[in-house]
């Protein structure tokens, strides 16, 4: 999460997106009042944040936090095809952090790791919501609204990322099978079933 009084922009940093990559392309152009969650993993500064607060912060806390004054800043956040995030998800958690041994599709249920409710209010996006599938090109024209030069994003928390949703779905071990493949298929379409309808996504 980055608010910014000096560039007037809140960023509400959601899961398996490249929010990393934005927190450190931000970070260096932020000003002394600013505040972001950062991360010791990435290097990137924490500062100005209550503790215990992490960089995943939902709307509504961050307007309890910080009050109405950011309610006119430019809000902006990352989605990802559902399927795909999910199964990224899954591969930190599993290969990287350690710390589940549940297969995929218990994993999305077990978990739910949807953003929706971070960056929506009565059902609908309350933020700009970047793809990340175009995410250099979105980001270069949020930085150009805001006044700042063109920043290069960073390549954090990559994972052997799929090259699409359908080989994210076949390229895990255990969904090479059908059988697998469904079941995760059905807990990410449970679990995703806001982002699916408004953005379109599909395996």
């Amino acid at each position: 999460m980055i608010v910014s009084h000096r560039h007037r922009f809140v960023f509400v940093k959601t899961r398996r997106t490249g929010g990393s990559s934005v927190e450190a392309a931000l970070a260096p152009h932020l000003g002394p009042e600013d505040a972001i969650t950062g991360s010791a993993r990435d290097g990137t500064p924490r500062r100005n944040c209550p503790d215990g607060l992490t960089g995943h912060v939902g709307r509504r806390r961050i307007r309890r936090l910080f009050g109405a004054t950011v309610e006119d800043y430019l809000w902006f956040c990352v989605e990802r095809n559902s399927y795909a995030k999910a199964a990224s998800d899954w591969r930190w958690h599993r290969h990287v952090l350690r710390d589940t041994d549940l297969d995929p599709a218990a994993f999305v249920l077990a978990r739910r790791p949807s953003d929706w409710p971070r960056y929506t209010e009565d059902g609908r996006p309350a933020a700009t919501v970047l793809r990340f599938e175009g995410l250099g090109g979105a980001f270069a024209s949020v930085c150009a609204d805001l006044g700042l030069p063109p920043l290069a994003l960073p390549h954090l928390k990559r994972t052997a990322a799929p090259a699409s949703a359908r080989t994210g779905l076949t390229g895990l071990g255990g969904f090479r099978e059908p059988a697998p493949r469904r079941r995760f298929a059905a807990a990410v379409a449970e679990v995703f079933a806001n982002e699916i309808a408004h953005f379109g996504y599909g395996a």
